[in-house]
């Protein structure tokens, strides 16, 4: 029987493990680029670190027929707009490649990357998801389902105001 010091003490260094993972940065490998791309996430206040701009996260697969559609309707704004894709169902870089949708935003693939992401925006079941954050990473807006250009404009004109 463990006393209630060994306890407190296991609490504590798991409460210490989580804090560590959860806020340190994470790096992952992405499609169309070399760079890895690092986020970090702060619990305490849920926001997904970065970049210093309003950026979006898309997460899909590559069966997802919505997904393909919304792809096109990104596709409208990635020149003026960061843009992360997160591709689910491909964690090999060869299979991935062959399912970007014609998109030349920087996808995440690998396991790590995907569930890390996940994770950072209270889980995803179902895609097509877009998920928008403000440019100090605090999540503003959450679609899930294909979600028309002309929302998509007035969500990314609100942000980079």
């Amino acid at each position: 029987m463990e006393t209630y010091r060994a306890k407190a003490c296991k609490v504590f260094l798991s409460f210490f493990l989580f804090c560590f993972v959860a806020c340190s940065e994470n790096s992952f490998k992405a499609l169309n680029t070399d760079e890895k791309i690092t986020f970090s996430y702060n619990p305490k206040d849920k926001s997904l670190g970065g970049f210093d701009e309003p950026f979006l996260l898309f997460f899909y697969a590559s069966t997802c027929g919505y997904c393909t559609e919304q792809a096109k309707y990104l596709k409208q704004f990635e020149d003026e707009f960061k843009m992360i894709g997160v591709i689910g169902d491909k964690p090999k870089k060869q299979d991935a490649l062959a399912h970007t949708h014609g998109l030349k935003i920087p996808i995440v693939y690998e396991y790590a990357g995907v569930e890390f992401l996940s994770s950072a925006v209270g889980g995803v079941v179902g895609v097509p998801v877009i998920v928008f954050f403000d440019k100090d990473g605090k999540m503003i807006k959450r679609h899930n389902g294909l979600i028309s250009a002309k929302k998509l404009e007035l969500q990314i004109k609100s942000l980079k105001k």
